[in-house]
């Protein structure tokens, strides 16, 4: 059985190379490497396995090349099959796939602790000035769903949940201060224009 550590070269290839054409917040030079170094920073303060934990961020969004609904179970079996041809070992195959399944935004609590880890980084994307940035592009022109004013409107509630359902408290420690610095912003943005 090869060992995932001597397969992050290859793994991180195939998720450049499955997930570079997806949009700006998915892919994976501006999204996957982010939730990937996060992910495993916070796997290694709440002691969960950090290969695994690495290998689920790199992976967790290969099911969305083929559109989002479903993704995260598409994700999980394309996962499977991608490792187990690499000789990577049924447990941490298994590990990786519950990891890469349960890491759905409506998602409540996780069944493992690799799996938080992943939720948590991936969901760090969506709290603070990046996810300021990644949300409202995802509403006004990925999903093109509302008007400007609008979503500016919705993003401080849509931060507010993410903080609520972090997982870990290394990942509610890592979105204290951006979500900080975001509530300062929605407090400027409507008294500026409140007066306009």
């Amino acid at each position: 059985m090869r060992q995932l550590h001597e397969l992050r070269p290859v793994i991180q290839r195939y998720a450049r190379d499955a997930c570079g054409r997806l949009d700006y917040n998915h892919d994976y030079e501006h999204h996957i490497v982010f939730v990937a170094r996060d992910a495993e920073y916070i796997a290694e303060e709440e002691r969960a396995d950090r290969d695994v934990v690495w290998t689920a961020a790199m992976l967790h969004e290969i099911g969305l090349v083929q559109g989002r609904s479903g993704h995260d179970e598409r994700g999980a079996r394309l996962a499977q099959e991608y490792l187990r041809g690499l000789g990577v070992a049924d447990t941490a195959v298994d590990r990786i796939s519950i990891a890469i399944r349960e890491n759905t935004h409506d998602r409540v609590a996780a069944s493992t602790l690799e799996t938080k880890c992943l939720y948590d980084a991936d969901n760090l994307q969506t709290i603070g000035p990046v996810g300021f940035v990644r949300v409202l592009s995802d509403l006004l022109v990925v999903l093109q769903k509302l008007p400007r004013h609008e979503a500016m409107a919705e993003l401080p509630k849509y931060q507010e949940r993410q903080m609520g359902r972090l997982q870990t408290k290394t990942g509610r420690a890592l979105a204290e201060q951006g979500h900080r610095l975001m509530q300062e912003f929605y407090g400027q943005y409507e008294a500026f224009y409140s007066h306009v």
